[in-house]
């Protein structure tokens, strides 16, 4: 629990100098439909300076920096700001989120609304914990009641497309918030059932999410409902509040 606090107390500090930032921030394009800002580059130098010190020897995967494809089996994992393009245009679902990896999973996480002044703390066979209250997720929740927040973005395969048309047909309704970090935390405030990125994601915008939501008593598999891997960089997940939402969400998927 120790290191998780730290990271929550980091994920905090940055956040407040993100937040002063926003709508301030200069922006640039790293790709079509993919911006960075000046925020991002500030969280990225605070972040890596005190995980350096704190944590010699250990390697940092972190959004804003060239990485491997591969990842190493201890490490941490960090996106400096989740949900830049929501971010850069006034939104408040963004976030700051780091994992600790240990053995190829992740064991200790954070994620972080600055705006939101919402911080959940999540340790490997210990419990996830929103602004210190013990999360537990609904186990009878059905997704035909229930909202379903999807990833729509230009990484969104053709056949997603159609595959989203039958999720929003089995679900209440179907949204997308464009962080990660603000899709994991509506699971966890049970204001969702449903939380899926088919693809464009990384293993940094998932790895204290995934963690969090099985503390919580949910489902965290990948698109086809295998078990996730942490030992690449790119990847894909859904997250679900328990296993009848989790299978109904794949009778909808088939992601090649």
């Amino acid at each position: 629990m120790d290191i998780a606090k730290h990271l929550s107390a980091l994920a905090e500090r940055v956040g407040v100098r993100v937040r002063e930032l926003q709508g301030r921030a200069r922006v640039a394009h790293k790709a079509p439909g993919d911006l960075v800002t000046e925020a991002d580059r500030l969280s990225h130098e605070l972040i890596h300076a005190e995980l350096s010190a704190h944590y010699p020897g250990v390697p940092l995967i972190m959004e804003e920096q060239d990485n491997a494809l591969g990842v190493p089996e201890q490490c941490i994992v960090v996106d400096e700001l989740d949900g830049t393009n929501v971010y850069s245009r006034g939104a408040d679902e963004f976030g700051v989120t780091i994992a600790w990896l240990e053995a190829g999973q992740p064991v200790s996480g954070v994620l972080h609304q600055p705006a939101r002044q919402q911080t959940v703390i999540a340790v490997r066979d210990q419990g996830a914990f929103l602004n210190g209250v013990r999360l537990a997720l609904d186990a009878a929740a059905q997704l035909d009641d229930h909202l379903a927040i999807v990833e729509i973005n230009r990484q969104l395969p053709e056949v997603g497309q159609k595959q989203l048309m039958a999720l929003a047909a089995r679900s209440l309704a179907v949204r997308s918030l464009g962080s990660a970090v603000g899709g994991a935390l509506d699971v966890l405030r049970g204001r969702a059932a449903l939380y899926i990125n088919w693809r464009g994601a990384k293993v940094w915008d998932f790895a204290a999410a995934a963690l969090a939501v099985e503390e919580a008593g949910g489902v965290a598999r990948s698109c086809r409902g295998e078990a996730l891997r942490w030992d690449r960089v790119a990847m894909g997940a859904m997250l679900a509040c328990n296993r009848t939402v989790a299978d109904a969400a794949l009778a909808c998927i088939d992601v090649e």
